[in-house]
């Protein structure tokens, strides 16, 4: 397992195969209100399979990626954050995706993730901005990617479920 950052409440690391990690992912998708903006996992062993090729490739050829959320505390996995190169993406831009558990959300955790994550964005992987796809409906996401610093671009692109989602965007120099 290699942590990425620790925070205050917070490590930040990386998904392994470890059946505690599959089984704290497909935790956090039992509730069916976390598929409403964003992609289901797959059926587990395709779900299985996935998390090795995403291991093997994003994070040994990238060096960051989509990581685990893991309450220090507790040693739970209550969510995923990270940043990822994606089609769309600009030039040396990011784009952050996250999520926490339902029974866990409204405590603050996705910022204090989010807030390391721009910070090692920046700083670590030299990226000129980042970017966050949201969904117009999914007002604590926008809500948070403001919080961040982050700025409507008035730009849609449609996701996997064929929904416009905004484009928020920070540039390094903000």
């Amino acid at each position: 397992m290699s942590v990425i950052a620790r925070t205050k409440r917070l490590i930040i690391r990386e998904m392994t195969l470890a059946q505690s990690d599959i089984d704290g992912i497909f935790a956090l998708y039992e509730d069916p209100r976390m598929t409403e903006f964003m992609e289901p996992l797959f059926p587990y062993d395709e779900e299985v399979e996935y998390e090795k090729n995403y291991i093997e490739r994003v994070y040994a050829y990238y060096g960051y990626g989509l990581w685990l959320l893991e309450e220090k505390s507790s040693k739970e996995i209550i969510g995923r954050a990270g940043v990822e190169y994606r089609e769309g993406c600009e030039k040396n831009e990011g784009e952050l995706g996250f999520q926490v558990s339902f029974k866990r959300q409204r405590e603050g955790f996705a910022f204090e993730a989010l807030t390391k994550i721009v910070e090692l964005s920046f700083d670590e992987f030299q990226f000129d901005s980042l970017r966050a796809r949201i969904n117009p409906k999914n007002l604590p996401s926008i809500a948070l990617a403001k919080k961040l610093g982050m700025k409507p671009t008035n730009t849609f692109e449609k996701d996997s479920k064929g929904n416009l989602d905004e484009i928020y965007r920070l540039r390094k120099e903000d």
